[in-house]
């Protein structure tokens, strides 16, 4: 019961940040209100759409297709706002006046002050810019002013034209500040977003192709993450497309329809569950309208239209998610970023849709592509994260089994190798090398009289001499009882006579303490080495090593019938 209690619990705080987090987002979206220093320009305003008076509006104004509450279909074409406003005689000469758009709605902007134009924003011939979602700042010459002023905005609309946030007169260097977080809200952070999610989708492809085994919901959620960062082109500030807007717009939503697809694929494969009527449902539907969207015939006006009836598909799959990911969270921390992301998505797409929707007002700050990017980096940091969990996993079994594998080639008592060795050291065995056989003389009556603890420290006693007169690369192999073989990679004959006089000298100097109750005393010992060598080039072969050891073997002997205590090869 206490497992459980301390499961919920961190499961409420995921939920407590993840709400906190979405109510950060609307809290910033009172950064696009004027300030209390600024001259808010929302009066009554003249609209024309090429030459043509449309009436009059006030800011928020948004000109679009039908919506909950209109039928009417928009027209593009450039369409001019002109308003007045006043200055007061305190800012009348300042120097320092800047005019802030905080958001509009074209693919154009051109401000005019008293017949002076401040500057231009997009493409005004073709529309073919994505400016929309941007702050825009101009300076405003002091030479220009009065104390009374006309404004002209000329804006480019080609799905629908507008300002949907107050514009404002305010000191560049009072402002300076609320536009860096607007610009970095609704720039910087696209990108910064579209990139980062971009980097941590191929990383879960990686993670999905690369891995042990071929993981289907990583793939799927990082080819969804691949949708989701392309789809946020269109919120990024881009003020000339390579492509038509109608052909951008098409490719961009499909995207996020096919990026939809995708995430509920992915999802179920990650959770191991077998699809179910509404994720076949969910997924059919938006695999329909990423195909609808790129093959359906009209313009830019037809196309804005589907977006626009497909755009509340989206908060049946968030909910899903939530309640489907909810149960997983309890039962698997793992799960918890997941549901995390889902809050937050959820939230946002909610609140968007109620303003959209219920409210439908022209002022609306949209952010649910803020929430959908943060599931999108919450489920990829999912992915990332048990892949490196799986890839630590596989390091610790390998190095197990490397260790397993070394000790069986151990030999336990003296820590040199036995000969389960072979085999693999002759894998990477070149031409020429030297082989020595070496073995005790006389042990088997210096076991008898000072007993097996006393032999078992002589031999390996005789092994850490052999490991101290040849090299790290160089093996030390236990063939019998008392009788080794080392192996001298690269070594000439000559070389391997000067090891071999070096290891009987250091035998005999070697004190070895006698084992045993009430033993006192050191023991020195000798041994016969035989020398085998095999001259040539390339590889060296099993039947080569076999050889060379029967070589050297038969010289050991050789040296023992000699005297004992010498090499002989």
């Amino acid at each position: 019961m206490g497992r459980w209690k301390k499961v919920d619990f961190r499961t409420f705080a995921y939920l407590c940040v993840a709400v906190l987090i979405s109510a950060a987002l609307e809290l910033f979206v009172f950064a696009y209100r004027p300030p209390r220093y600024a001259i808010p320009l929302g009066k009554e305003l003249s609209i024309h759409r090429d030459g043509i008076p449309l009436g009059a509006g006030r800011i928020p104004f948004l000109d679009r297709l039908g919506s909950a509450k209109t039928v009417k279909c928009f027209v593009p074409g450039l369409y001019r706002y002109a308003l007045s406003f006043s200055l007061p005689d305190t800012l009348v000469g300042e120097r320092d006046l800047v005019l802030v758009f905080p958001q509009i709605s074209g693919a154009s902007l051109s401000p005019s002050v008293n017949g002076i134009l401040l500057g231009r924003r997009g493409d005004e011939a073709e529309g073919r810019s994505t400016i929309w979602n941007a702050v825009h700042v101009f300076s405003l010459p002091s030479q220009i002013l009065k104390a009374d002023n006309a404004l002209e905005i000329e804006i480019r609309g080609t799905y629908e034209a507008g300002i949907t946030a107050v514009p404002y007169i305010a000191s560049g260097r009072k402002a300076a500040g609320r536009i860096f977080a607007l610009t970095f809200f609704s720039e910087y952070n696209i990108w910064i977003s579209a990139g980062a999610l971009l980097a941590i989708s191929l990383i879960a492809i990686g993670i999905g192709w690369l891995g042990e085994g071929v993981r289907k919901g990583s793939l799927l959620l990082g080819f969804a993450g691949v949708c989701v960062a392309m789809f946020l082109l269109d919120f990024a500030l881009i003020e000339r497309l390579p492509i038509s807007i109608a052909l951008f717009k098409r490719i961009v939503v499909s995207l996020r329809h096919l990026g939809a697809a995708l995430f509920i694929l992915a999802y179920f494969s990650i959770l191991g569950k077998k699809m179910d009527a509404f994720a076949h449902a969910f997924s059919g539907i938006h695999l329909a309208c990423a195909v609808l969207l790129l093959a359906m015939p009209g313009g830019i006006v037809e196309i804005k239209r589907l977006y626009n009836l497909t755009y509340l598909t989206f908060l049946p799959l968030q909910v899903y998610l939530f309640v489907l990911v909810l149960r997983y969270a309890r039962e698997d921390e793992a799960f918890r970023p997941i549901m995390f992301g889902v809050v937050v998505a959820v939230l946002c797409a909610i609140r968007d849709i109620v303003l959209l929707v219920l409210v439908d007002s022209p002022g609306s700050i949209m952010i649910s592509h803020y929430g959908f990017v943060v599931l999108t980096l919450a489920s990829s940091f999912y992915v990332v994260n048990d892949g490196l969990k799986h890839y630590r996993a596989l390091v610790c079994e390998r190095k197990r089994t490397v260790f397993f594998q070394e000790e069986a080639q151990r030999d336990p008592l003296t820590g040199s190798y036995n000969r389960k060795i072979l085999p693999v050291l002759v894998q990477d065995l070149a031409k020429p090398f030297s082989v020595m056989i070496f073995d005790l003389d006389d042990f088997k009556s210096m076991n008898d009289e000072f007993g097996h603890a006393t032999g078992d420290a002589i031999l390996a006693d005789v092994v850490r001499v052999a490991k101290a007169n040849i090299r790290a690369d160089d093996y030390v192999v236990r063939i019998g009882g008392d009788e080794f073989m080392v192996i001298l990679r690269s070594c000439p004959l000559d070389v391997a006579r000067t090891i071999a006089g070096r290891l009987i000298a250091d035998c005999v100097k070697a004190a070895v303490p006698v084992v045993g109750p009430g033993s006192q005393g050191n023991l020195s010992y000798s041994v016969s080495i035989g020398i085998g060598h095999c001259g040539g080039e390339g590889a060296a072969t099993s039947q080569d090593l076999k050889d060379i050891e029967t070589e050297a073997d038969r010289k050991m002997y050789k040296a023992k019938e000699l005297g004992k205590g010498q090499w002989f090869g």
